[in-house]
């Protein structure tokens, strides 16, 4: 995707992608009067990269960075990429990032609770630095969700007039 910036009597030869390229033209803007001189002149269309789509030029907009954090006791628990840098404002966040895999593991008495904040949804575009943490939860029986998840059952036993029991017995969050 390319926006037009102007025109040049220098062939740029390629789509500008940086101010520094920009700046060795001397442009001519869109809809500028242009002065006829007495000999030929030719002028060159210039165009700048425009991947965001938003008319202009990619090297004027503003770059955003989107970071996935774990604490260091759970880093073996995500793996990825956890950084993503110079994100063109009003790209699609699913377009530039990758969210990281969490790795379960069945023996460490935790399990991935969920992203802090919650993820974007799916057609969201970044507009600003973002950061996301990984939270984890105790999960006592290894089954990969958090036992503040987990539906909690009571059951109680309770002695009849013949029964053997004497008294209640109860055993509450199996």
């Amino acid at each position: 995707k390319t926006v037009f910036i102007g025109w040049s009597t220098t062939n740029p030869g390629k789509v500008i992608t940086t101010q520094e390229a920009e700046d060795a033209l001397t442009l001519v803007q869109p809809n500028a009067e242009v002065a006829m001189g007495s000999a030929d002149v030719v002028y060159y269309a210039v165009w700048a990269s425009d991947e965001n789509g938003n008319k202009t030029p990619d090297y004027k907009d503003d770059k955003f960075t989107v970071e996935f954090t774990v604490k260091e006791e759970y880093k073996d628990l995500v793996e990825g990429t956890l950084k993503f840098e110079e994100i063109l404002t009003g790209m699609k966040f699913y377009d530039e990032v990758e969210v990281p895999t969490i790795i379960e593991d069945n023996t460490d008495n935790l399990a991935f609770d969920k992203w802090n904040p919650v993820l974007p949804e799916e057609n969201a575009k970044v507009e600003s630095n973002l950061t996301f943490e990984a939270v984890f939860a105790e999960d006592k029986n290894n089954n990969e969700v958090p036992d503040k998840d987990e539906t909690k059952y009571t059951v109680e036993f309770i002695a009849g007039e013949n029964g053997s029991l004497e008294g209640t017995t109860k055993f509450e969050n199996l």
